[in-house]
């Protein structure tokens, strides 16, 4: 077809990817990084008897494993302090992360792939205490003081980064241990986020008193791949958005979507 990029036969030349017709300029092996606070059920370290291992996993790590593997495309996945990752693909020395939500600063600074995934977002609170009745509506948010991990992005709750309590806060352990202590009223996260740590026997659900509940107003959250701004980093976005396309009409992302989310259902 006139104009598409042909990369169904592919072979490496000199460490570089090439599709019939078409070089795209990939290297053979991408640099690939994500956030070490673990992100389940989208990318996480596999559980061994209750232990963390080396083997990163997720379905985002699974999604793209479907779409480079054919290719013949290595894929090093190491996960790192989030804005330690951030920085790493803005700068280049990472081509792209697996997970992440998008605002205007993103927009501006990395290249972002279709959405592969969507989340619901929540509020949690320590029953009794500061928070006594449900939300009417998303701003009741800015009544309260809110918690959240340092370097995520909370402008599509309304929230910007000075409304947000995060100092030294850099995973949901630490997080509700804050909450806990009654540093903020409550924070804000997708519940398929904290329900995915429950299905690896982290059962932050459960802790004592906590109570959670669907934030008002809000809509589904789009979860995406975000890449370097960089003639790679644009040949990988193309790349992925076409897996992406083929996946969902082959069905391929549905069963694995349904893979990980039931195990959190």
């Amino acid at each position: 077809m006139k104009g598409s990029r042909l990369w169904a036969v592919l072979f490496g030349c000199g460490g570089f990817i090439f599709s019939s017709g078409f070089a795209f300029g990939l290297p053979a092996s991408l640099q690939v990084c994500d956030d070490a606070g673990e992100w389940p059920p989208f990318v996480y370290l596999e559980r061994m008897d209750g232990q963390k291992t080396s083997k990163v996993a997720g379905l985002s790590v699974s999604l793209i494993h479907q779409i480079a593997d054919p290719l013949g495309i290595q894929l090093n996945i190491e996960l790192l302090p989030w804005k330690r990752c951030l920085q790493g693909v803005k700068d280049g020395k990472y081509h792209m992360l697996l997970n992440a939500t998008v605002n205007d600063e993103r927009r501006e600074e990395y290249l972002i792939s279709n959405q592969h995934s969507q989340t619901t977002p929540y509020y949690f609170y320590i029953n009794g205490k500061v928070v006594s009745q449900k939300l009417a509506r998303r701003a009741d948010l800015g009544l309260y003081r809110v918690g959240g991990i340092h370097g995520y992005n909370y402008s599509y709750y309304g929230l910007e980064a000075k409304d947000v309590q995060s100092q030294g806060i850099y995973n949901y352990g630490k997080l509700i241990h804050r909450l806990q202590a009654g540093e903020f009223d409550l924070f804000v996260e997708n519940y398929e986020i904290l329900a995915g740590f429950s299905a690896l026997g982290e059962n932050y659900l459960e802790t004592k008193g906590l109570a959670y509940a669907p934030i008002p107003e809000m809509s589904s959250t789009g979860i995406h791949m975000m890449f370097t701004k960089s003639p790679v980093g644009e040949e990988l976005k193309h790349l992925v958005d076409e897996g992406l396309t083929r996946l969902q009409n082959d069905g391929t992302m549905q069963a694995i979507q349904m893979r990980y989310f039931n195990i959190i259902h």
